[in-house]
């Protein structure tokens, strides 16, 4: 039986293979230091957040030194976005298909992963909880509705 020398050989194949492998470990290696860039990047946006909040609730303290003075709803509101803010970059994460169930996301799984800081009431003296539902539309997308819970305010639904 005689063989044709049309074709790869052993030697060949051994060379191609490990340049493909160099061009995987290259590709794999870039796109986790761009994981790790876009972390590091949502860590210090969410640091800038949680400061810019704390220097909100610093400025209501002062205008509202005792509990018989009204609520603050702008300041909840706020308290609010940052949990949804925190559960959008949990979720980015730590993917799940919730395309047929609703996940609930508590605001201690955020503070315990790093992703917020403790929720303070209007005037410091209290911590709220809060929980978010997440969900994912037609398109996949996640769909987040937030609810806390402090002394003085207490979210619709919650």
């Amino acid at each position: 039986m005689k063989l044709s020398n049309k074709g790869f050989g052993l030697r060949d194949m051994i060379i191609y293979t490990s340049i493909l492998l160099l061009f995987l470990l290259f590709a794999v290696y870039s796109i986790d230091s761009l994981h790790k860039t876009i972390e590091e990047d949502n860590k210090e946006a969410a640091q800038e957040y949680q400061e810019s909040i704390k220097n909100n609730s610093d400025e209501i303290e002062e205008e509202n030194s005792t509990k018989d003075e009204p609520v603050n709803y702008s300041y909840y509101n706020t308290l609010e976005e940052l949990l949804e803010r925190s559960t959008l970059n949990y979720m980015n994460d730590y993917p799940f298909d919730l395309s047929t169930s609703i996940e609930k996301v508590t605001s201690d799984t955020l503070i315990n992963l790093g992703y917020m800081s403790v929720m303070k009431d209007q005037f410091g003296n209290s911590t709220c909880q809060g929980y978010s539902n997440v969900f994912q539309n037609e398109n996949m997308e996640y769909v987040i509705h937030s609810f806390i819970s402090c002394d003085n305010y207490v979210t619709e639904g919650y």
